[in-house]
């Protein structure tokens, strides 16, 4: 199995998932599938030293009023030896086990203080709905904490939401474009 094979078997564990809990919640109630969080004003809710904005999973209404926020958790994920690879020229990965809604990279080898506006680019573009074969996702990113600094890596989360294996390649460019030689994901 190539990467992009395993890549889209931890995403596709992940969104059989979250189309079974949408299955589940048909009924009375109006579902909203992976809504960004936004102000009184309309505007995205943004938090953190990069100025992020979230999505939730699935938002039920009912009336016009909201009755339950939920996030989907795999609670398992896709098991696999772990794989070490070359992206691009000269940036390690190594990947191990991780949920699509729950995905954790160390970056090391990296500056002393990195740039992060090619890693925020990149989510900016992907938190943006894209148009997907799957009606029932938009192709979209949920979350990304900010970089925390951990002995001599950074470390961020990221929930890669309905955004397809195109995404999670782009992320790899963005990083490997700050700086960074290394990462390990999982």
């Amino acid at each position: 199995m190539g990467i992009g094979e395993l890549l889209d078997s931890i995403r596709d564990f992940y969104l059989e998932k979250f189309a079974s809990q949408i299955e589940e919640l048909q009924g009375n109630l109006t579902i909203i599938v992976e809504p960004a969080l936004l102000t009184k004003d309309g505007e995205y809710a943004i938090e953190g030293e990069l100025g992020l904005p979230y999505r939730t999973d699935i938002i039920t209404t009912q009336n016009g009023e909201v009755v339950d926020s939920l996030m989907v958790d795999t609670e398992e994920m896709l098991s696999f030896q772990g794989i070490n690879f070359e992206w691009q020229d000269e940036f390690q990965v190594e990947m191990l086990p991780f949920q699509w809604n729950f995905c954790p990279c160390e970056m090391q080898n990296g500056p002393e203080n990195p740039d992060w506006m090619n890693i925020k680019d990149w989510f900016f573009k992907w938190f943006e709905e894209h148009e997907l074969d799957d009606p029932h996702f938009n192709g979209c990113l949920h979350y990304m904490s900010d970089p925390k600094m951990e002995g001599d890596r950074y470390k961020i989360d990221i929930d890669l939401g309905s955004a397809p294996v195109e995404a999670f390649e782009e992320l790899l460019d963005a990083i490997a474009a700050t700086g960074f030689s290394a990462m390990r994901i999982g």
